[in-house]
Parts: structure tokens; sequence; C-alpha cells
């Protein structure tokens, strides 16, 4: 173990050391934000300043800044002003919308070209993905849309959702990033030297495609390997892989109606807005279970500022008074220590045009990224999986990224994949293109399952564990986490218990108030298997159904049909519940499901 002591020190130092490399969010270009109706705000003294601009933002938007100046030109995705607020001579129309993107969360992004000086890639959508050149040299030396570039108003891709990031690559390249409207499909176009490749590398990642994710954002992590996606039902956190553009799902966060997120500098936390702005420790195998809701906010975006802080609309939609930012002045410390304000008096803005309730608009500044030669010894990507294991006696495969060379664990094999019998903390290095990688595996103890009795009038638990939340029909019943329920009311009802290692477990019980236990002939006209589950989970049934695979919470995932084949390959391991219904919507049965890694 002593000798080990050196390599995990190197290791620690080198993934920070890369995550400083890797991020943008700190570059100068990023000093000057445009946002909201006419202002902005200038973080060149390493304060946020209040500024005026003539843009109108309903939602997002975007500003580049020159390196050692002040502000280039800034969009709202459907027009280009430049630094004296005049509108670029070609820079108008850009997304083919002819209603100013106003309604777009992520309607712009701007990537300095990869190898050239003052030309940037302006890409421009609102479900239509558009790309254009802008040349600084143009207009006097103020810049305009050089409308010679071979993409110009050249359709890229339709059919999307509102969400359009950039991520750092590790090949002096940049990727952007956006999702398809109803589908799981993540598009990734490489930006390199040569220009851009048009043709995206499509990844299928998530679990569901029913849910609302058209609106809201999508952020990257500083460094690079992380995507956090809102929708109106949950967010999920998924794996980027800037070698090759590939996304890949990683977990879920079980929290509705986020609209913006962003990532600490370090990587660890992740912020939400939902009107309340809330922390979630990434490391922990259960984010959700150990959130901290740190306070109230205005229900937009929230980005990280080139001063290493955190940033967001303060208070609530009004057409009078004040706006103001508010902030988390050390967001990579957990829990409340983060320091966070409501909001900033310095930063009260403008209202440039009275009367409009977009004076406190939805969105923020898109971050500028740009492409960087990183050195290859330096280049550390951190995958951080956190397994609970049921039981540890058949033992279980940790599986690594495919596709690469020189595979060496932690305890010497050298195989893709390794089998454990034991928790602990495993690691795994292989070779890239941009470099040696390294992913760990934190596998934790398992939990004691959990089993209900009904003993009237009172719904009991077996065993003892450090939390409890009940559900009926699916919904959180408030304040409702002893561990036991007294029902009022007939329906099945649920428990989510976790231990102290944060290991989850969940039972379900049918209650007919008048009768005891289960009482539903139905159940034995249906048979699900198998459970546990890797790929394909198989219901039969002589009648007509319909269902849904739902997380701990009752929160549907996947939707299926009187379908007897339901693909549940793209689930993380963990526990889930099956929902079955009859043709008309009344609900049969509720059986717990255990996903299984490949």
């Amino acid at each position: 173990m002593r000798k080990r002591l050196p390599f995990l020190l190197a290791f620690g130092l080198l993934f920070f050391a890369a995550t400083k490399m890797f991020a943008q969010y700190n570059l100068p270009e990023n000093k000057i934000w445009a946002f909201g109706n006419k202002t902005g705000m200038d973080f060149s003294s390493g304060n946020p300043l209040p500024i005026t601009t003539n843009a109108y933002n309903g939602e997002g938007c975007t500003a580049i800044a020159a390196p050692e100046g002040g502000l280039m030109f800034y969009t709202n995705g459907n027009k280009v002003w430049d630094s004296a607020g005049n509108v670029f001579p070609h820079g108008q129309n850009l997304d083919i919308s002819e209603n100013e993107a106003l309604t777009t969360t992520q309607p712009a992004v701007i990537i300095p070209v990869p190898g050239q000086l003052n030309k940037f890639y302006l890409f421009a959508h609102s479900t239509r993905l558009y790309v254009y050149l802008v040349d600084m040299s143009l207009n006097n030396g103020m810049g305009d849309i050089d409308i010679t570039f071979p993409l110009t108003h050249v359709k890229l891709l339709d059919s999307l959702t509102e969400k359009l990031i950039a991520a750092p690559g590790c090949n002096n390249n940049v990727w952007l990033l956006t999702r398809g409207n109803f589908s799981d499909k993540y598009y990734a176009f490489n930006i390199t030297t040569t220009g851009i490749n048009t043709t995206p590398v499509i990844s299928a990642a998530g679990v569901s495609t029913h849910d609302f994710y058209f609106a809201t954002t999508m952020t990257v992590s500083p460094d690079g390997n992380k995507i956090a996606v809102n929708s109106l039902s949950r967010m999920e956190i998924l794996n980027f892989d800037k070698t090759n553009g590939k996304v890949s799902m990683d977990k879920i966060l079980d929290e509705s109606n986020v609209y913006g997120s962003c990532f600490s500098p370090n990587g660890k936390l992740l912020y939400g807005n939902k009107g309340t702005i809330i922390q979630y420790n990434l490391l922990d195998c259960d984010p959700v279970a150990t959130k901290v809701m740190l306070g109230g906010s205005f229900p937009g975006d929230i980005r990280l500022a080139v001063n290493g802080k955190i940033y967001f609309r303060a208070g609530f939609i009004s057409i009078a008074g004040p706006n103001y930012l508010g902030s988390v002045e050390q967001p990579d410390i957990t829990g409340t220590g983060c320091h966070f304000r409501d909001s900033i008096t310095e930063t009260l803005m403008p209202v440039v045009q009275p009367g409009l309730a977009m004076n406190n608009s939805l969105g923020l500044h898109n971050t500028v990224v740009k492409a960087t030669n990183v050195v290859k010894s330096l280049n550390r990507s951190y995958f951080d999986t956190c397994i609970c294991q049921f039981p540890f006696s058949t033992g279980l495969n940790l599986i690594a990224t495919p596709g690469f060379q020189g595979y060496v664990w932690s305890d010497g094999s050298t195989a893709t994949f390794t089998n454990v019998h034991q928790p602990g903390k495993y690691w795994v290095s292989y070779n890239t293109t941009c470099g040696q990688r390294f992913d760990t595996f934190t596998v934790r103890g398992s939990v004691e399952p959990v089993h209900l009795t009904f003993n009237d009038p009172v719904i009991n638990t077996s065993g003892t564990y450090t939390s409890y939340k009940w559900y009926k029909d699916g919904i959180e019943i408030s304040g409702a986490n002893a561990a036991n329920y007294q029902p009022t009311l007939s329906g099945i009802y649920s428990v989510v218990v976790a231990n102290s290692e944060g290991c989850t477990d969940s039972a379900f019980i049918t209650i007919n108030k008048g009768a005891t236990g289960i009482v539903n002939p139905a159940l034995q006209e249906f048979s699900v298997y198998p459970n546990p589950v890797t790929d394909i989970l198989y219901i039969e049934s002589s009648n007509p159904f319909q269902g849904t695979v739902t997380d701990l919470s009752g929160r549907a995932i996947i939707y299926f049909g009187n379908e007897q084949k339901v693909n549940v390959s793209r689930l993380n391991s963990g526990v889930y519940f099956v929902k079955l219904m009859d043709k008309n919507g009344h609900l049969i049965m509720v059986k717990k499901l255990i996903k299984k890694a490949k």
C-alpha cells in the first residue's frame, strides 16, 4: 500500500492540473456578458459591473471580448452587434426565424477559428442549426459576417432542442454539441484547424425520448468530461469523451423543473436553478439524497464566471423594480460554506426599456470555448462511477471504456474489465489520443433488502436504515420519513430506504381500505422477467396493457405500450419500478426491478 501513495498523489495533482488546462470559463474572452434587456456585466476588474448594450434577449445570448481589450461583438442568435452597439451590416436573421430567437434558451455559440486570428465561428439556431464566419477585419475593423464563407445560410441540422454548447477537445479542436428533439440523440461537430466537419458524431444517450427536453439548458464541466442536461422532469449527467465526441449516460438526478445548471470550477459539484439554487455533490452515489438547498433565485440560467464565482439572476419576474445578480462565492466548497448570496447590490442593472418583464430575462452568457494544445503527459480524464452492489457473493464486473489500448487495473490485471468481490475504490488506466486516462469506480457495500408488512392501520418496514421516503402512487408524501406509515386512502404505497453509505432499496404494497394486503386478481395474468435484468425485459399477458419504468421516486423514465419486449439497456444499474396499467389507464401492479450492469 505504501508504494502506491506517490502514484496516487501524482494522479491527484495531474487531475487538478488537467482541470485547469481544459477550463474555458476563465478565458479573458468570457470577461464581458451581454444579456437581458439591453444590459450586461463586465468582469474585467474581477467583480461584475453593470453595462448597457443594444441587445434584447428574452432568453439566451453570448458575447466575446478581446483578450487584452474590451467587448468585440455580441448576439442573441438572430442579430449580431458590434462593440459600438450597431448591428453588423450582414448580421440579421441568422437563425432564419425572423423572431430574433427571443425564446431560445441557448440560441448561439461563439468559437474562435482554430489557428486564425480575428476570425470566429458563430453558430445560431432556434431548432435549426446554422453557422457563420465573423471576420473582425471587415466593416472598417468593427467586424461583419463574411458572406463568402461557403456554409453561410446552409442548414446543418433540423428538429433540435434549444440546447447548444461548445466543449473543449484535446487536440487543438473544439466540439459543438446539441440534442435532437423528441429523440435521445446528441450531435457533436468537430471543429479543427482544417474547418468544421459537417458530419456530426451521433450518440444515443439518456433514458427517455418522451420527456420535455426542448427547453432548458445544457452545460459542460470545466474539464470537458461531463455534461449536465436539464429537462422539465429530471436532470441527467452524461459522460463526454473529448477524444471522439461520443456522449454516454452517467447518472440521473431526480430533480424536476431545473432551467439552468453549471459545474463548480473543480467539477465535483453541480448547481441547479429552479427558482431555488441547489447544490449536488457528484462524488456521492446519490447526489439527490445529499443535495443542499441554498436559497431563492430567479428561475433562469446560472453561470460560472471568469472570477471563479457562480452567478444567477436574483429575485422574481417583475415588470418594475430592481434587478440584481446573486452569487455563489466559493462554489468548490460543499454545503452552506459555499457562501450563497441572494443578491449583490453592486450589480444593480439599469432598466433601459421600462415596462418589459424581460428586464429580468431567463438567459445568461453562453461560454466561449477555444481550441488549445494539451500537453498529453498532463491530460487526465476522470470518470468516477459509484456503485452499490446487491450482493457481493457473485462478484461485480467493472468495465472500462472500450476502444482504447494499454488497460491496466489497480489490481494489475490488463483486460478491459476486472471482477471484484468487496467494497472499495478501484481504478483503470488506458491510453487515448488525448494521452493517458484514469477512470475510477467507487463500490459501496450493499443495503439490506427492505420488506413491508401491513398491520392495520400501519405499514411497517423491516430492518433499520438511515433515511426513509414514502410515496403514494409514485408521488412523494410530504413529511413521511419514519420507519412506518399510516395510510388513510387506498393506493400503492412505496418506501425508499438508504443506509449510511448512501445505498438504497425500495419496496411497495397495495392498500385497499377496508381490506388487508394486496387484492388484485389481474396480477395473476402478468409475468415480468428476468429480474434482475441486463438488456431486455419481457412482459407476458393475455390482456392489453401499457406501462412505465420509473425511478425510485416514481418519475417515468421509459414508456411502453402493449409491448412484450422493453429495452432497458441504457438504464444505469440500480433499482427501478415497473408500473403496469390496463388499456383504460387503471393501475394493475407495480413491480420492483433490479437493473444489472453488463
